[in-house]
């Protein structure tokens, strides 16, 4: 998958996570996204031969990245996680915080994307986390959250480490 089809794919999927939250948000979700990702959330024991992992991802998360720093981090040498799930999981007086949880198998073939037969590749769009008691209907208050630090232009996130074909158990 080149960069421009995941940032095509992932613009999508925030569009359609942010639309489906605000059908349940007593909120006004602000147009700015920001984006707190988890890498690794899957067990990747049964990995493919043609499929990567990162074990040194396991327990990464980067809480406050702009769109192209999310995608930047969740696509390597054409390869992306096989599904990303993806909410809304609160907001701040400045931009909305999309949750990026992702596989720890990475491919680069669209039919082990998990949703690719939707149209959105690896994303997957879920509901904002549902309140005690939510009874189908019924709006609710998305959580607020502090605002991201502010960075200055053209700041990354920390790279990833230097990987060679022994790390990855190609």
């Amino acid at each position: 998958m080149t960069q421009h089809e995941f940032n095509h794919l992932l613009e999508k999927a925030v569009a359609a996570s942010v639309a489906f939250a605000r059908s349940y948000s007593v909120n006004d979700l602000p147009e700015t996204a920001r984006f707190h990702v988890f890498l690794n959330q899957s067990h990747y024991g049964h990995a493919a031969a043609e499929e990567r992992v990162y074990p040194e991802d396991n327990g990464r998360e980067y809480p406050c990245l702009t769109l192209e720093q999310a995608a930047g981090v969740l696509v390597r040498d054409g390869r992306c996680p096989e599904w990303i799930d993806v909410w809304v999981e609160g907001h701040s007086a400045s931009d909305t915080r999309i949750c990026l949880l992702c596989c720890g198998r990475w491919t680069d073939d669209p039919g082990r994307m998990y949703y690719t037969s939707r149209g959105m590749g690896p994303f997957g769009i879920k509901s904002p986390a549902l309140p005690v008691g939510f009874k189908r209907g019924d709006r609710f208050s998305i959580p607020t959250l502090q605002p991201c630090p502010s960075q200055a232009a053209g700041s990354t996130p920390p790279p990833h480490p230097a990987r060679t074909d022994s790390d990855t158990g190609s």
